[in-house]
């Protein structure tokens, strides 16, 4: 964990899994009255301790996506440096049409001879 020049908290991937974990139980195995306690004990409301929870969901998520996309990129890039026999080669043990549409439909650049391919 690090503090950020603003004043704020950098987590690392598992310390954000650790939060996240407290914040679920805070968010949906407390007992109603301790709920309704929680600020007595910690000063912040229940509703923060949920936006909170939901807040660290929507980076979690785009983090995600955002290594998907990577890895995608990275597999197109392995094909792209093959040659066209090994391609053709490829061809008969792998889905070339299914990884060629997802990297498109992800945005990613994909050489034309590979669009070739799959007749994108």
């Amino acid at each position: 964990m690090e503090r950020t020049q603003q004043g704020g908290l950098t987590l690392t991937s598992d310390e954000a899994r650790l939060v996240r974990a407290a914040l679920f139980v805070v968010r949906f195995h407390l007992s109603h009255s301790v709920k309704a306690d929680v600020h007595i004990y910690t000063g912040h409301d229940h509703a923060e301790f949920v936006e909170l929870l939901s807040e660290i969901d929507r980076v979690r998520e785009a983090d995600r996506r955002d290594e998907e996309k990577f890895n995608l990129a990275e597999r197109v890039d392995k094909l792209d440096a093959m040659s066209d026999a090994e391609l053709a080669q490829r061809r008969q043990t792998m889905e070339l049409s299914g990884l060629i549409r997802e990297a498109l439909a992800a945005g990613l650049p994909v050489p034309q001879r590979l669009r070739d391919l799959v007749g994108s």
